[in-house]
């Protein structure tokens, strides 16, 4: 499933966040959107999400205008892992996942076994299935965050949103999630869009790169070949060195 996006541009009341917009994300490919913060990057997540209205027909989710598809087809397509997600009912950690196959039952109608499987496959990817019971209310950041990517997983969907998915959790997590991302790019095709604030595991886990500067692209591309020590001092005003260790690029700032 493809993202098409052209000429996109979003207003705050008079400022202008994001300026001609103009990019295409393949599918199967796992895309880091970087860039300082206030450049844009929550804001074009949410824009592709539909949870804020582009001004004209700018966003196509495989040939389709994302603000004309209804809210089941729209999630049935993509998925997404919010910032900041509050919870104030008493949901167990099952629960909130079950939540991600809303876009494929029939009014009220009961979980089927299928259902049920793809839920406990969810919670067995994000190593949540001893906590299935849990009151959420209970969790950690860090595993709240996990359990919003659990409920992702089984929407099913080809496309993942992630914004800053890593920010509440420990570099031990932060690994075990760009791994299971990357996975999901991989063994199941999906496309997935990750707003990133770490280059180097930018520069580690990605296929691609959208570098946003004062809301327009500064660059897109390979990650190696927009994660340059020219383009990291002119977007982000400090001087880098990328070196190369065991076959891997590192930046040391």
């Amino acid at each position: 499933m493809s993202i098409s996006i052209k000429q996109l541009e979003h207003l705050y009341g008079n400022r202008k966040v994001l300026k001609n917009i103009i990019h295409e994300f393949e599918k199967g490919q796992f895309y880091g959107i970087i860039g300082p913060n206030g450049s844009g990057k929550t804001t074009l997540l949410k824009l592709i999400a539909n949870l804020l209205k582009p001004s004209n027909e700018t966003i196509w989710i495989s040939g389709q205008d994302v603000t004309t598809l209804r809210e089941k087809v729209r999630a049935r397509e993509m998925a997404m892992v919010p910032q900041i997600f509050n919870i104030d009912l008493a949901f167990s950690v099952e629960e909130i996942v079950a939540m991600g196959r809303y876009p494929y039952k029939k009014g009220l109608g009961d979980l089927t076994e299928n259902d049920q499987a793809v839920i406990y496959q969810a919670l067995d990817k994000t190593n949540l299935l001893n906590n299935r019971l849990r009151d959420v209310n209970t969790l950690s950041g860090g595993e709240l965050q996990r359990v919003i990517l659990a409920r992702a997983i089984a929407q099913q969907t080809s496309i993942l949103l992630l914004d800053e998915p890593l920010s509440h959790l420990d570099i031990h997590h932060q690994i075990d999630m760009l791994n299971l991302t990357k996975k999901l790019s991989k063994e199941e095709d999906k496309t997935i869009l990750c707003v990133m604030h770490d280059l180097n595991l930018t520069m580690k886990y990605c296929d691609q790169v959208l570098l946003l500067s004062d809301g327009e692209i500064y660059a897109s591309g390979k990650t190696k070949e927009v994660l340059t020590e020219e383009n990291i001092r002119s977007v982000y005003g400090i001087n880098a060195e990328i070196v190369e260790i065991n076959g891997h690029n590192i930046i040391i700032y």
